[in-house]
């Protein structure tokens, strides 16, 4: 008989039962069933009716919001309401005391931080899931038996399968902040054609469409999400997105070429994608997979050493720029205070000369700036072909062919540029070998130019 009430219970909800369960047991038997006066359903009631469709569901989350590799709000269920219960009791995410305040459903409630950001989860989802984990917990930390019930084996805990340290890194807000260095910094590239305050907007934009035209927002955020809209990223081959493709002029662009491979430009923005592909395709399975966070942000910044020997024309390579060691008359310090790819030009004035643009290193992931000052200016040349997008690593793999002092007045603006005069180089045999590193000769590995879109 009791079986046949919970069957009934389950169709109908539980208030028809609550009627008719004085005519289907007998008085001593229906003070057995579990509801509590005024309560019309159980916590495991809720848990099976509002909880484990969550737990089913093939649909992103409301944690979408700020994560987004594989975290979702089904890690934190398991099959039974006890065991749910008991997993986020002990992970600190339930206030068993005030249950409305509970960390989880914070988590569920969180919403765009600034006006007139996008909301990544639509509202009738966040409302779904705060309404039906506020009505099981509630109703759950009532039961005292269940709230005191011994820790759960942290083997068996409800949480995403990745480290915690991948669960950092996939955060929207560091994500953003690191697009914010390598790619919004770096705006002033494109927002003549690509904001709608920009110069050659208003003319471009009959013939390509604000759509199209216009993904260059007014805040990082508001750009990385408008570019993942319009598809300009790839995840599965992030080096063949249009964010790339178009400025290195593969895929035809109305504005020319802007970048080239394996400048400065290319390894922060290729870095920048294969981080964001592989955070959402979950491809980063430990902590020790992780790429190191980038504490260089673009700048206007532009570099020249003049007069440098015509053989390393189609060299390619690095300018780190060193500050002086505090209170060391004519030592510098290691870590370059700013780094930049070169191509090589020609001028009356400067002779053959390298130019560059300043990535700072800085705390401050946009508009960085750098003191007036001496500074010593190295010019690097790569030693083979150059494969990664970490600067630090690809000046470690690089020769010191020249350097110089500079006594820097750092003005933005390409007319404005920093130039080294008195250089020192050293005459090497890379200028007379075989150039493996020169940009025409890669060309043929970039992708197959794509008809314009």
């Amino acid at each position: 008989m009791a079986r046949r009430v919970r069957r009934l219970r389950r169709a109908s909800g539980g208030l028809l039962v609550t009627m008719l369960v004085g005519v289907l047991l007998p008085a001593s038997a229906a003070a057995e069933v579990p509801v509590a006066e005024g309560d019309p359903e159980s916590p495991d009631r809720i848990f099976e009716a509002r909880i484990l469709p969550i737990f089913r569901s093939q649909e992103r989350s409301s944690c979408v919001q700020c994560h987004l590799g594989p975290v979702d709000l089904k890690d934190y269920i398991l099959s039974s309401h006890e065991e749910t219960f008991r997993s986020l009791r002990d992970q600190g995410l339930l206030d068993l005391e005030r249950p409305g305040k509970s960390r989880i459903l914070r988590l569920i409630n969180k919403r765009p931080q600034e006006k007139g950001e996008a909301d990544l989860v639509h509202e009738s989802t966040r409302k779904a899931e705060l309404e039906s984990f506020t009505a099981w917990i509630e109703a759950s930390v009532k039961d005292r038996k269940l709230r005191n019930a011994r820790p759960l084996d942290r083997s068996k805990l409800a949480k995403p399968k990745i480290p915690d340290e991948v669960i950092r890194h996939g955060l929207l807000d560091g994500l953003v902040e690191s697009f914010s260095r390598k790619v919004w910094s770096l705006r002033f590239r494109c927002d003549s054609c690509h904001t709608d305050s920009g110069s050659r907007y208003p003319n471009l934009v009959e013939e390509y469409g604000a759509e199209k035209l216009g993904w260059l927002k007014p805040d990082p955020r508001a750009t990385l999400l408008a570019l993942v809209e319009r598809e300009l990223v790839s995840l599965e081959k992030p080096e063949e997105s249009e964010l790339l493709l178009k400025p290195l002029n593969i895929t035809e662009h109305g504005g020319e070429q802007k970048m080239f491979l394996d400048d400065t430009d290319h390894m922060a923005f290729l870095g920048w994608l294969r981080d964001y592909a592989a955070i959402v395709k979950g491809r980063y399975p430990s902590a020790e997979s992780l790429p190191r966070r980038s504490t260089y942000t673009g700048s206007a910044f532009f570099l020249r050493v003049a007069h440098v020997p015509a053989g390393w024309k189609k060299k390619t390579g690095m300018l780190t720029v060193h500050a002086p060691k505090p209170g060391a008359e004519g030592q510098w310090q290691d870590r370059p205070a700013a780094v930049s790819s070169f191509v090589m030009l020609r001028s009356r004035k400067l002779g053959d000369y390298a130019q560059g643009y300043l990535m700072i290193d800085s705390q401050k992931t946009d508009s960085p700036a750098l003191p007036s000052g001496k500074f010593l200016v190295k010019m690097h040349h790569d030693k083979g072909k150059r494969t990664g997008t970490d600067f630090d690593t690809v000046i470690a793999n690089s020769r010191v062919v020249g350097s110089g002092v500079v006594d820097a007045r750092w003005q933005t603006g390409f007319r404005r540029a920093t130039v080294v005069r008195d250089a020192s180089f050293v005459k090497s045999q890379l200028s007379d070998a075989p150039d493996s590193t020169n940009p025409e000769a890669k060309r043929t590995e970039a992708p197959v130019p794509r008809e314009r879109r």
